[in-house]
C-alpha cells in the first residue's frame, strides 16, 4: 500500500503507524521495508493490540487519510465490535477521499462455513464479514462497499488417512492453523474432531483441482468505507 501511495504522490512524505502486538510480525514488517526503495517514509511502530492504542493518551485527536484493520478483528470481543469499529472510523482525517479499509474472512470462505456449523466454543476465532456487516449496519449513516476475494489454501495433507509420521504432522499443523487451536486432533472430542476434519476436506469447504490436490476456500473480503460513512 505504502509503494502505491508513493507511486501515485511523488515526493510526499508518508507517515505510517504500524499496530501489531506480535514483536515477531513487526520485525518481519521492519525487514521488508528495508528491503524496498528509499523514499520519504516515517514508520512508527506500535507494540500493542488496537484496543490498548485505542486507549493511549492523544490517540484519539490523531488522524490519517487511511486507516485499515487486516486481519485484525477476530481479536475483538464481539459486544466491543461496534464499538471498536466507531473508534477506528474516528481517526480518519478530514479529507475527502480519508477511508478506512478492513480485511477480514469473507462469508463466501470454507472458515464461514465451518465455524458457523459448529458450536461457538468450538473456536476461538469465528468473525467473518457477515458479521462486520452485521454491525457496520448498526452505525448510523454507515456506507460501504464489500468486495470478496477468492484464494485457496493447500489442505491435501488432510485427506484421507495418516499413512506416515510426516503427512500426520502436516494434516496435525494444518488443522491447528485452521481451527486456532494447538494439537487439535489430539486434544478435541472425537466427535468433533472427526466432524471438523470432515467438514475441511469436504464439499462445502474445499475443492478438489485439476492437480490432484485438495484446495479449501480460505477467500477474503474487504469492506471500504469512505469519507461519508
Amino acid at each position: 500500500m505504502v509503494d502505491v501511495i508513493q507511486r501515485v504522490h511523488k515526493g510526499v512524505n508518508v507517515e505510517v503507524t504500524a499496530v501489531e502486538p506480535s514483536r515477531h510480525q513487526l520485525g518481519l514488517y521492519k525487514e521488508r521495508l528495508a528491503k524496498r526503495e528509499k523514499g520519504k517514509l516515517t514508520v512508527n511502530f506500535q507494540e500493542m493490540t488496537v484496543q490498548e492504542y485505542l486507549t493511549k493518551e492523544g490517540v484519539k485527536n490523531t488522524k490519517f487519510d487511511i486507516v485499515a484493520a487486516v486481519q485484525v478483528l477476530y481479536y475483538i470481543k464481539k459486544d466491543e465490535l461496534t464499538t471498536t469499529i466507531k473508534e477506528m472510523l474516528n481517526l480518519r482525517s478530514k479529507h475527502r477521499n480519508a477511508m478506512f479499509n478492513i480485511v477480514v474472512v469473507s462469508s463466501k470462505s470454507g472458515y464461514h462455513k465451518l465455524w458457523k456449523s459448529m458450536d461457538k466454543s468450538c473456536f476461538r476465532t469465528n468473525i467473518t464479514s457477515t458479521d462486520v456487516e452485521e454491525k457496520l449496519k448498526e452505525i448510523p449513516g454507515c456506507q460501504y462497499t464489500i468486495d470478496h476475494k477468492e484464494c485457496y489454501l493447500d489442505i491435501s495433507d488432510c485427506e484421507g488417512d495418516d499413512v506416515d509420521v510426516v503427512t500426520k504432522h502436516r494434516k496435525g499443523l494444518i488443522v491447528d492453523f485452521i481451527t486456532d487451536y494447538n494439537r487439535f486432533l489430539e486434544n478435541a472430542p472425537i466427535t468433533i474432531r472427526d466432524r471438523v476434519v470432515a467438514m475441511i476436506t469436504g464439499d462445502e469447504c474445499s475443492t478438489l483441482k485439476d492437480d490432484g490436490k485438495l484446495y479449501m476456500n480460505n477467500s477474503v473480503a474487504m469492506i471500504s468505507l469512505n469519507k461519508s460513512s
